[in-house]
Protein backbone atom coordinates (compact mmCIF):
# COMPACT_ATOMS: atom_id res chain seq x y z
CA UNK A 1 0.00 0.00 0.00
CA UNK A 2 3.01 2.26 0.22
CA UNK A 3 3.99 1.76 -3.00
CA UNK A 4 0.90 3.10 -4.51
CA UNK A 5 1.87 7.08 -4.36
CA UNK A 6 5.25 7.40 -5.53
CA UNK A 7 4.52 4.49 -7.92
CA UNK A 8 1.66 6.70 -9.43
CA UNK A 9 3.52 9.63 -8.95
CA UNK A 10 6.56 8.24 -11.35
CA UNK A 11 3.38 7.10 -14.18
CA UNK A 12 2.36 10.48 -13.98
CA UNK A 13 5.55 12.31 -14.56
CA UNK A 14 5.84 9.79 -17.90
CA UNK A 15 2.63 10.78 -19.17
CA UNK A 16 3.35 14.59 -18.87
CA UNK A 17 6.64 13.85 -20.64
CA UNK A 18 5.53 12.11 -23.11
CA UNK A 19 1.90 14.16 -23.43
CA UNK A 20 4.01 17.64 -23.14
CA UNK A 21 1.72 20.14 -23.33
CA UNK A 22 -1.60 18.30 -24.95
CA UNK A 23 -2.97 16.44 -21.70
CA UNK A 24 -1.86 19.38 -18.65
CA UNK A 25 -1.85 17.61 -15.37
CA UNK A 26 -3.55 19.97 -12.89
CA UNK A 27 -2.76 19.84 -8.95
CA UNK A 28 -6.25 19.16 -8.55
CA UNK A 29 -6.60 15.95 -10.73
CA UNK A 30 -2.82 14.64 -9.26
CA UNK A 31 -4.31 14.90 -5.75
CA UNK A 32 -8.28 12.95 -6.96
CA UNK A 33 -5.60 10.35 -9.06
CA UNK A 34 -3.12 9.24 -5.80
CA UNK A 35 -6.65 9.38 -3.80
CA UNK A 36 -8.50 6.85 -6.20
CA UNK A 37 -5.17 4.95 -6.19
CA UNK A 38 -5.02 4.33 -2.67
CA UNK A 39 -8.82 3.66 -2.37
CA UNK A 40 -8.60 0.83 -4.62
CA UNK A 41 -5.48 -0.40 -3.47
CA UNK A 42 -7.03 -1.14 -0.28
CA UNK A 43 -10.28 -2.50 -1.46
CA UNK A 44 -8.45 -4.49 -3.32
CA UNK A 45 -6.20 -6.06 -0.81
CA UNK A 46 -9.02 -6.40 1.83
CA UNK A 47 -10.92 -7.97 -1.22
CA UNK A 48 -8.12 -10.04 -1.95
CA UNK A 49 -8.06 -11.29 1.36
CA UNK A 50 -11.30 -12.08 1.80
CA UNK A 51 -11.64 -14.42 -1.77
CA UNK A 52 -8.29 -16.25 -0.96
CA UNK A 53 -9.38 -17.42 2.76
CA UNK A 54 -13.22 -18.25 1.13
CA UNK A 55 -11.23 -20.36 -1.38
CA UNK A 56 -8.92 -22.08 1.27
CA UNK A 57 -12.45 -22.85 3.19
CA UNK A 58 -13.71 -24.32 0.00
CA UNK A 59 -10.45 -26.58 -0.95
CA UNK A 60 -9.46 -24.93 -3.78
CA UNK A 61 -6.26 -23.08 -5.21
CA UNK A 62 -6.65 -19.62 -4.98
CA UNK A 63 -3.66 -18.99 -7.41
CA UNK A 64 -6.25 -20.48 -9.91
CA UNK A 65 -9.65 -19.09 -8.56
CA UNK A 66 -9.42 -15.69 -7.21
CA UNK A 67 -7.00 -13.98 -9.68
CA UNK A 68 -9.76 -13.56 -12.49
CA UNK A 69 -12.00 -12.34 -9.64
CA UNK A 70 -9.32 -9.54 -8.38
CA UNK A 71 -8.37 -8.52 -11.78
CA UNK A 72 -11.67 -7.92 -12.90
CA UNK A 73 -12.63 -5.87 -9.48
CA UNK A 74 -9.52 -3.83 -10.28
CA UNK A 75 -10.22 -3.04 -13.95
CA UNK A 76 -13.67 -2.25 -12.74
CA UNK A 77 -12.61 0.39 -9.90
CA UNK A 78 -9.59 1.64 -11.62
CA UNK A 79 -12.20 2.19 -14.68
CA UNK A 80 -14.53 4.19 -12.33
CA UNK A 81 -12.45 5.88 -9.89
CA UNK A 82 -10.59 7.30 -13.29
CA UNK A 83 -14.00 8.63 -14.32
CA UNK A 84 -14.91 10.17 -11.03
CA UNK A 85 -11.61 11.65 -11.00
CA UNK A 86 -11.98 13.42 -14.45
CA UNK A 87 -15.72 14.29 -13.47
CA UNK A 88 -13.94 15.83 -10.17
CA UNK A 89 -12.01 17.78 -11.51
CA UNK A 90 -14.29 19.27 -14.34
CA UNK A 91 -16.47 20.19 -11.49
CA UNK A 92 -13.67 21.92 -9.50
CA UNK A 93 -12.95 23.59 -12.77
CA UNK A 94 -15.88 24.91 -13.65
CA UNK A 95 -17.03 26.14 -10.16
CA UNK A 96 -13.52 28.12 -10.81
CA UNK A 97 -11.66 26.91 -7.65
Amino acid sequence: LMLVVPGHLVFLYAISLLQGEEAPITVAFTVCYLGAAVLQVAILLYVADLIVRLMWRRNLDPDNFSIPYLTALGDLLGTGFLALCFHCVSLVQSLGL
